[in-house]
């Protein structure tokens, strides 16, 4: 499986995948579609968190989700998420 980021547990189980697309234009279908193809390639086929991040939301699946449910259990500004870590880099 190839992710953006893929987060593990001590034990080395698979606990958190991320994809990051710069995709401008999307919804809501489309980021469960791009999930439903990204976890279709695990070995397991599960794992407890799905991330995508845009340009500007991000989005959360909990392993409750089920593969067909495309709406994201989570979403957030991701302008608002990464602010606090990007507050010292100002627009030249």
């Amino acid at each position: 499986m190839q992710a953006d980021i893929a987060v593990y547990s001590k034990d080395d189980k698979l606990r958190l995948v991320v994809e990051i697309k710069a995709t401008p234009r999307f919804t809501h279908e489309w980021a469960g579609q791009v999930r439903r193809e990204v976890l279709s390639r695990l070995a397991s086929g599960e794992v407890p968190f799905f991330m995508m991040v845009t340009s500007t939301k991000t989005y959360l699946w909990t392993s409750a989700s089920p593969l067909e449910h495309t709406s994201p259990d989570f979403t957030v500004d991701t302008n608002a998420l990464l602010a606090p870590y990007f507050w010292h880099f100002s627009p030249s």
